[in-house]
């Protein structure tokens, strides 16, 4: 649900019923950014080849040029089609249920792999962290072996 209003998501509802977590627009601008993005991985190298300032301003003018009319979007078809299955029930309900289920999969299998890559980054930025070779070094079940 879509609110301005900054109500705790634990409090209850003037009206007694349950109460409802509300989503403010800079958390979905936020949510937005790192879900297409991928997070801040790679901001290290923006800001070492052009420099603080200039990094920082395109990181800044990227989200909001990118992530607001994406959070503008993702609002405006959530409140029209008010059920859960996001963009997967924009598809079938645009271009018909192969569309959907296509869409669907492929973004199953995106997900599948773009959260593989995250606990190898880790790993390597803890490398690099601790001195550590991660290209010479071996990892088992979070330990690290040289």
């Amino acid at each position: 649900i879509l609110s301005s209003s900054s109500s705790s998501p634990s409090s209850p509802s003037s009206s007694g019923g349950p109460s409802h977590r509300s989503l403010t627009w800079s958390s979905i601008c936020f949510i937005t950014y790192f879900n297409v993005c991928g997070g801040p991985w790679g901001t290290e190298e923006v800001i070492s080849s052009v420099g603080p300032c200039p990094g920082l301003l395109g990181l800044v003018l990227m989200a909001a040029t990118f992530g607001v009319p994406l959070a503008l979007v993702t609002s405006e078809l959530s409140s029209a089609y008010p059920v859960n299955g996001g963009y997967s029930i924009w598809v079938s309900e645009s271009f018909g249920t192969f569309w959907g289920l296509q869409e669907s999969y492929w973004s199953w299998v995106s997900g599948v792999v773009d959260n593989a890559l995250y606990p190898l980054l880790t790993y390597r930025a803890i490398c690099l962290g601790f001195g550590y070779n991660p290209d010479k070094s071996y990892y088992f079940a979070g330990f690290v072996f040289r």
